[in-house]
């Protein structure tokens, strides 16, 4: 499954009069997940399947005020789409669109093909 063509809604968080947009792209990755063929449900995993699916990667955290109760950690998604900088001096931090390579294999792809060789910390 390739999660850069996954379907969905664009994510629209607006900060201070500005949005910072994920489309289902920047936010899913591919997680895989068993499902039940026949037999018992009790049985051992030799019945299951396993089924590829895109899933989000960026979840709600139920924290109550001050920080709560609308908070997400946006993570990886934004941070690979958008450039950020941070000052510290003025508590202020900014966001452009991140100039990116288009890769040569999906990134799913890629992951298989460096395991093994000491590159991916997973």
């Amino acid at each position: 499954v390739d999660c850069r063509h996954a379907s969905g809604l664009p994510l629209h968080f607006d900060v201070e009069g500005r949005s910072i947009t994920l489309s289902p792209a920047d936010y899913s990755r591919q997680a895989v997940h068993a499902e039940e063929n026949s037999g018992e449900a009790d049985e051992p995993s030799a019945n299951q399947a396993k089924r590829p699916t895109c899933q989000p990667t960026i979840m709600p955290l139920e924290l109550p005020e001050p920080l709560g109760p609308k908070l997400f950690i946006w993570g990886e998604p934004v941070l690979r789409k958008y450039y950020t900088v941070y000052d510290w001096k003025e508590k202020q931090i900014g966001f452009g669109l991140a100039a990116h390579t288009p890769p040569q294999v999906s990134a799913d792809e890629e992951a298989k093909q460096l395991r093994g060789r000491g590159l991916l910390f997973a």
